[in-house]
């Protein structure tokens, strides 16, 4: 089946409005190159027609000097350059191209990490920057043609929502093959290649620990003393550049700690979450309803940050009692918003807890109770969305 991603597309249609190079961003298997080339075949069609340029296709070998000729090529008048398979290496010429030629550049590449933190260096405010999520749940519901149900919250929730994945029915009995496969696929490929790694284990060893405690503050200490437990020994060093590695790969993301009630951060680690619960899943045993929360809770985290939420965890409380977890603080066009999610493991005392967080933030920015309760009906402020509507449907 087709999918035509026609949010991003719409994305990349503003950004091409101001903006002299756009940065298809995004994990391997996210679907970058298929965007790439169906906005491609939408500009195709324009009138008057616009002259396209397109390298790096299906990983061919590019070089500067071909990105810098291809410009040339293209002449005055209205056109547009599509570069695929790029890598840090081509923001030079990427910048020259965007400074002495009129065209437009879309690119795009494996590890875009990378690429955007170099492009950045050379265009500032000419760079704009989609960022290609993993398939929504309602995505990828219509991509595997299934109706909204528990059911299939389980499946998204454990296969994810890489279209590479989606290659296989998510209730097919290899899903967990293909998953294993794509994560060491991509452990290889984007974090220990290249990277001069001396113990891949022990990045296996990091994003397991990750995976167990999905949305828990980790600092470098933490990570050493979770070694130590397993009788695997790291230094507190090894485990920030460890760290550093996977989050350069775009495999997990950390989220700062900020202190609603003092208005600071906080120094003590970052709450990680992987970037798609299928990479997620090899590293985690399913059977458990507490990993089926932190499941569901990893998806909160993709989906807000595809609606362009940027996110921080948030502690709040007096000084007379222990500061308690809001999963998400969300900052978006100058607005806020707290999002707490309880799942069903939890006890009755957590959840009157979690809640009370919520009302504890004294400012009038709106708060969401993600969970699963159907008769709460108290009035308090604070809106509850079961966690099925809320990854269908976003806070519309």
């Amino acid at each position: 089946m087709k999918l035509i991603r026609e949010r991003y597309l719409t994305a990349i249609e503003k950004a091409r409005e101001s903006h002299k190079v756009i940065l298809i961003s995004g994990l391997s298997g996210s679907g970058k190159s298929t965007l790439l080339a169906d906005f491609a075949h939408r500009l195709r069609g324009e009138t008057p027609p616009i002259r396209i340029v397109q390298t790096g296709i299906r990983e061919e070998a590019i070089t500067s000097d071909q990105l810098l000729a291809d410009a040339r090529a293209l002449g005055a008048g209205k056109s547009a350059l599509f570069v695929d398979n790029a890598d840090e290496t081509f923001a030079a010429a990427i910048g020259e191209i965007a400074q002495n030629y009129a065209t437009k550049v879309f690119v795009s590449g494996k590890n875009t990490v990378k690429l955007e933190t170099a492009l950045s260096g050379k265009m500032g405010s000419d760079l704009a920057v989609v960022r290609c999520g993993p398939l929504l749940y309602g995505e990828f519901l219509s991509f595997h043609g299934l109706l909204e149900s528990r059911r299939s919250l389980e499946l998204y929730a454990w296969a994810g929502g890489l279209p590479d994945a989606a290659i296989i029915a998510p209730e097919s009995p290899n899903v967990e093959k293909l998953l294993a496969w794509q994560a060491n696929s991509f452990i290889l490929t984007d974090i220990i290649e290249g990277n001069r790694v001396r113990n891949p284990e022990h990045v296996k060893a990091l994003l397991r620990l990750i995976a167990s405690s999905t949305g828990e503050a980790l600092s470098a200490r933490s990570v050493r003393d979770a070694f130590d437990a397993d009788r695997a020994t790291i230094s507190p060093q090894a485990a920030l550049d460890y760290l550093k590695l996977c989050r350069d790969s775009g495999i997990v993301v950390p989220l700062p700690v900020y202190d609603v009630s003092a208005e600071k951060g906080v120094d003590a680690g970052s709450a990680w979450y992987f970037s798609d619960n299928g990479l997620r899943a090899p590293f985690v045993t399913r059977s458990s309803a507490a990993e089926s929360d932190r499941a569901i809770e990893n998806l909160v985290c993709v989906r807000l940050r595809d609606d362009g939420w940027s996110l921080t965890q948030a502690r709040v409380g007096g000084s007379n009692r222990p500061k308690e977890k809001i999963s998400f603080l969300g900052r978006k066009d100058g607005e806020k918003a707290y999002f707490q999610v309880c799942g069903s493991a939890i006890t009755a005392g957590e959840r009157l807890r979690r809640r009370q967080a919520l009302l504890d933030v004294r400012d009038a920015w709106p708060k969401y109770l993600i969970e699963a309760d159907e008769e709460d009906t108290r009035d308090d402020g604070i809106r509850r969305i079961p966690p099925r509507d809320f990854l269908l449907n976003g806070i519309a």
